[in-house]
C-alpha cells in the first residue's frame, strides 16, 4: 500500500488503544504488515532495483530518481499524515498523541525496509525476510484505478471500525 493510507489505517489503529501508547504503536505497527497482506497498488519507485529472482536483493539507489521518489513519498506520507490528523486528533484527552504515533508506527516498517537495503544486516534482514512473506503477491499495480479504489476501500473500512469501536467503548 502507499505511505498514505499505512499512515491513516496505523493513526485509526492506534486511536483503539488510547490510554496505551505502546500497545497503540505496536498495533500500528503490525497493521502495516496486515495490510501488505491485503491485494493493492502501489506506484513505482525510479530509483527502485528490482531482483526477480530473489527479492532480498532488492535495492534502492541514491540517484537523481531518487530524489524525484523522495519527494513523491514525502508527499504521500505527508498527506497520510495530515488526513489522519483532520481525523483522529482532539483537542483534548489521552487520544491528543494516540494518531501521531499510529502514523509513525504504520510508516515504520517501510523505513525499515529502506535501512536493510542500506545495510543488509540483521534484525533488518530478517524483518524485510517477513516483509516480503507477508506482502501479497497479487498485485495491483497494472490496474491503478481498481487498485487505489480498493485501496480507499480498506482505509474506509477501517477508519469507520475505530469510530464505531470508540464510540462503543466511549472514547
Amino acid at each position: 500500500m502507499i505511505f498514505s493510507s499505512h499512515a491513516i489505517i496505523g493513526a485509526a489503529v492506534a486511536q483503539m488503544f488510547p490510554d496505551r501508547p505502546i500497545l497503540g504503536f505496536c498495533a500500528a505497527f503490525a497493521s502495516h504488515f496486515v495490510c501488505d497482506a491485503i491485494p493493492h497498488w502501489e506506484y513505482h519507485l525510479r530509483a527502485g532495483i528490482t531482483d526477480k529472482i530473489n527479492h532480498l536483493n532488492d535495492d534502492l539507489k541514491i540517484n537523481k530518481d531518487f530524489i524525484f521518489d523522495f519527494v513523491r513519498m514525502g508527499l504521500d506520507a505527508s498527506l497520510g499524515a495530515a488526513v489522519a490528523a483532520y481525523l483522529f486528533q482532539p483537542l483534548y484527552g489521552p487520544l491528543q498523541w494516540a494518531w501521531i504515533i499510529g502514523v509513525v508506527g504504520g510508516l515504520l516498517p517501510d523505513f525499515l525496509q529502506f535501512v536493510y537495503w542500506k545495510t543488509r544486516c540483521e534484525p533488518f534482514k530478517s524483518l524485510q525476510r517477513f516483509h516480503l512473506w507477508i506482502h501479497s503477491k497479487i498485485k495491483l499495480d497494472d490496474y491503478p484505478v481498481s487498485g487505489i479504489l480498493f485501496q480507499i476501500a480498506c482505509v474506509v473500512a477501517i477508519v469507520a471500525m475505530t469510530f464505531y469501536v470508540r464510540s462503543r467503548i466511549g472514547a
